[in-house]
């Protein structure tokens, strides 16, 4: 990636996944931006989206990743088509680095192992922690999506002035025509941290009787029990444009975890035109309707309310696409390559 001159290597690890997740909309996000540069990519795995990669190591994921964790892959100095000048990790997964090689900038998500450990296993909250504390000897500065990661990374005892606040964008999805049909969304991985059991409970609460679609992939754990309510439909994993295409159709969008380190269903529902309900996660500001995920009630009078009324949902949905219009991959890599530029010339 050029970036005033200087070139990032940036590890694209996440979109290897089946679904890469929150993480791989950023990394593709970052990169679709810089689509007509040529971005140099080193990529530790075979297989991949993503084409242009520079380096690759042919090894099954957990492999990889183990040899990473240990310090036997490490950042190159030089790419086929040229020198390297920072290193960039888009997750915790930070290769070492030789004395002398470029410096390295790593994007940290959240800290949602140490917030909500109970939302973890046992095994990914001690991949978490060890992978935090390499990447804190490893990086020369983070990048963060939103206040919140910033102010969980100092309160870990990051300084301050190595954390860069760095928004992500909404506009990754091709907008489709808004044609509101008779059901609502909800879009996230299966898991607890993404609190489903109590948005379940509150929709059954709630009394309303449009359908509820839930989009994701199932994570460890499902979130929700053993049972699905009646009007729930488990949509599971679903293209780009297809997600697109129930955003346009949803009548609202159910998004309540218990904490994000930005929340990016959101954020591609209110560009989409969707109102939101959803907690307080950083990516929405005002315009959703903001409940304490915790709540059961709450929830369920919002869905209640907000299904019956439609100036509400006008409302929420003019607010929403306001809100979003800032939010660009653009804008997004543009902020990066400020804090590139600035690390190269300290």
């Amino acid at each position: 990636m050029t970036t005033d001159a200087r070139r990032v290597l940036v590890l694209v690890e996440q979109l290897r996944g089946r679904v890469p997740g929150g993480i791989g909309t950023y990394v593709g996000g970052l990169l679709d931006a810089d689509a007509a540069a040529s971005v140099p990519i080193l990529r530790p795995w075979a297989s991949g989206p993503i084409g242009r990669a520079s380096r690759s190591m042919h090894l099954p994921s957990p492999l990889a990743t183990r040899l990473v964790d240990h310090g036997l892959v490490r950042w190159p100095s030089r790419v086929a088509d040229g020198a390297v000048t920072v290193g960039h990790a888009t997750s915790l997964l930070v290769p070492a680095r030789r004395r002398g090689q470029p410096p390295v900038t790593v994007f940290v998500h959240d800290l949602a192992w140490r917030s909500h450990p109970e939302t973890f296993t046992a095994s990914g909250r001690a991949w978490h922690e060890a992978a935090f504390g390499r990447a804190c000897q490893r990086a020369d500065r983070f990048f963060v999506p939103s206040t919140a990661t910033a102010d969980a990374l100092t309160s870990a005892g990051v300084g301050a002035r190595l954390v860069h606040v760095t928004l992500e964008g909404a506009d990754h999805l091709t907008l489709k025509p808004r044609n509101p049909g008779e059901y609502l969304l909800s879009v996230s991985t299966l898991e607890p941290r993404k609190n489903l059991n109590r948005l379940l409970q509150a929709y059954v609460r709630s009394g309303v009787t449009v359908p509820l679609k839930i989009v994701g992939p199932k994570g460890w754990g499902d979130g929700f029990g053993e049972t699905v309510p009646a009007g729930v439909e488990l949509v599971g994993v679903v293209t780009a444009d297809r997600l697109a295409d129930l955003y346009a159709g949803a009548l609202a969008l159910l998004y309540v975890p218990l904490v994000e380190g930005f929340g990016l269903p959101a954020v591609e529902a209110m560009r989409a035109g969707c109102p939101v309900i959803a907690s307080a996660v950083p990516s929405v500001g005002s315009a959703a309707l903001v409940l304490d995920p915790l709540d059961v009630g709450a929830i369920a009078d919002a869905i209640k309310g907000l299904v019956e009324s439609e100036p509400r949902r006008e409302e929420l949905a003019e607010a929403g696409k306001a809100h979003v219009a800032g939010l660009t991959w653009s804008a997004c890599l543009a902020a990066h390559r400020e804090g590139w530029s600035a690390l190269c010339l300290s």
